[in-house]
């Protein structure tokens, strides 16, 4: 009897000895460092790296293994994507693209990450200077075309309990805008236990446009259980200096002279017409009154996120201050606007901002700074539908409104 009891006293031993030392044992990932035959996704390989299940959108292709060698690829245009890998001779390439879908992959986890635990990772990523890949054509006749993804994006991973599942987002990095490898670390606690891990390509957020970035990954360390009260190493994120809009300089108008031809008689010699350029905005041509009209700036472009205006818009913006120079009777109200891809605060402050970026260039121009009022509406007033990447386009717009003094 005394044996007994005491063999039943040393299982249940080593069963707590077990469990306590799983609970701290790492999880680890089945080829974290995307080991692989360097291809294209969904050229001959219609699939991901090994390992990893495809999560991208249907119809797209999948995440591409790099770098590229030139025999790798066939007579597939060339990414341009030559980074030596961080680990080992391959690693992962994603893209998210300008029609709203992003690149992902999945894959079971070796034991399921518990809630109300508390786990780190770390990643080595960069971005390439150039990621050239063909993509859908936009031009509706269902072609492709060459496109260059390279602007900066980011990482999410997400928890779930099935392939391509995503239930809960678990951490994100900051924008991913080194050119070289760099190591991201990430620390997260799961409200509830997945099995599943789901690492996806994604914009810059708050995204009021999707665009077409690239971001590669390499060397994914284990899942690693911490004590939740371990304080955290932030990624430094050095923020990009504004760049001043200034009003572009007048060119002057230079008279064409045709060639020499014969004089009329009496040797009066006809003036020369200087060539009248054309106006872009054409609401200002037509004569009488003007109160209340609105005109949305087509012109006028910015970068994602940012008030900065592009100097294309230059042209419109300058016929804008030339017509309220020559008309003292009038005033403008700028209205920016957003799309909903942003919360509240976010989508008041941008769209302010970007209105007083036009207030100042007119004003920087010339124009009296007490006949401009900015006023930014966020997305309280969308003239389409947020839905679809289309309607959000037209959203995202700042207009001027006339009105008389």
């Amino acid at each position: 009897m005394m044996r007994i009891t005491n063999y039943l006293f040393i299982g249940i031993l080593l069963t707590f000895v077990t469990t306590a030392g799983a609970q701290d044992t790492p999880i680890k990932l089945n080829n974290p460092s995307f080991l692989d035959i360097a291809h294209a996704g969904g050229d001959q390989f219609n699939r991901g790296p090994r390992g990893w299940q495809d999560c991208g959108a249907p119809g797209e292709t999948p995440p591409d293994v790099q770098p590229n060698p030139r025999i790798a690829f066939g007579d597939r245009p060339f990414f341009d994507v030559t980074l030596p890998a961080q680990d080992g001779p391959t690693y992962m390439g994603m893209v998210v693209r300008d029609n709203d879908t992003q690149e992902a992959v999945s894959q079971r986890l070796s034991a399921p990450i518990e809630g109300g635990k508390c786990y780190e990772m770390s990643l080595q990523l960069a971005r390439s200077e150039t990621y050239l890949s063909q993509a859908k054509s936009r031009d509706g006749l269902g072609g492709t075309e060459m496109v260059d993804f390279t602007k900066p994006i980011k990482i999410r991973i997400y928890g779930g309990n099935g392939y391509c599942q995503k239930t809960e987002l678990l951490g994100e990095t900051p924008l991913v805008e080194n050119t070289d490898w760099k190591e991201y670390k990430l620390r997260f606690e799961p409200t509830t236990n997945h099995r599943f891990i789901f690492i996806q390509a994604f914009y810059k957020t708050p995204t009021l446009f999707p665009y077409n970035g690239n971001v590669l990954v390499d060397n994914l360390s284990d899942i690693v259980p911490i004590p939740c009260d371990q304080p955290s190493e932030p990624l430094a994120v050095v923020d990009k200096p504004k760049k001043e809009s200034k009003p572009k300089e007048k060119e002057p108008v230079v008279a064409v002279v045709p060639p020499k031809q014969n004089q009329p008689q009496g040797g009066v010699k006809e003036p020369v017409k200087p060539i009248k350029k054309e106006k872009i905005i054409k609401e200002l041509e037509s004569n009488g009154n003007k109160e209340g009209k609105v005109i949305k700036l087509q012109r006028l472009v910015f970068e994602m996120d940012q008030s900065e205006i592009n100097e294309d818009s230059h042209d419109e913006l300058d016929e804008i201050a030339e017509y309220l120079m020559a008309n003292p009777d009038y005033k403008v109200e700028i209205r920016g606007h957003t799309n909903d891809r942003c919360d509240d605060e976010f989508c008041n402050k941008l769209s302010k901002e970007r209105a007083q970026s036009v207030a100042d260039y007119l004003s920087a121009y010339g124009v009296s700074s007490e006949k401009l009022e900015a006023v930014g509406y966020g997305k309280t007033k969308p003239i389409a539908s947020n839905r679809y990447s289309a309607g959000r386009k037209k959203n995202q717009r700042v207009e001027i409104k006339l009105k008389k003094i």
